[in-house]
């Protein structure tokens, strides 16, 4: 269930997936090219946007 309210953020992944989630920093964000964001799209199941037979979601997206 993915859902965010004024005080909270529900999300899919349990404790352990995102605890074991590749390191983020947000000072390098802009100076990554879209390759260094892989790591994450896969861990989290998801196809990176760039690659090759990726389908945008549906609208709207909850």
């Amino acid at each position: 269930m993915r859902q965010v309210t004024p005080d909270e953020v529900h999300i899919d992944p349990t404790r352990v997936q995102v605890a074991a989630a590749p390191v983020y920093d947000p000072e390098l964000v802009l100076e990554q090219e879209p390759e260094a964001w892989e790591p994450a799209y896969t861990h989290f199941g998801y196809m990176p946007y760039w690659s090759s037979g990726y389908i945008y979601p549906g609208f709207p997206v909850y």
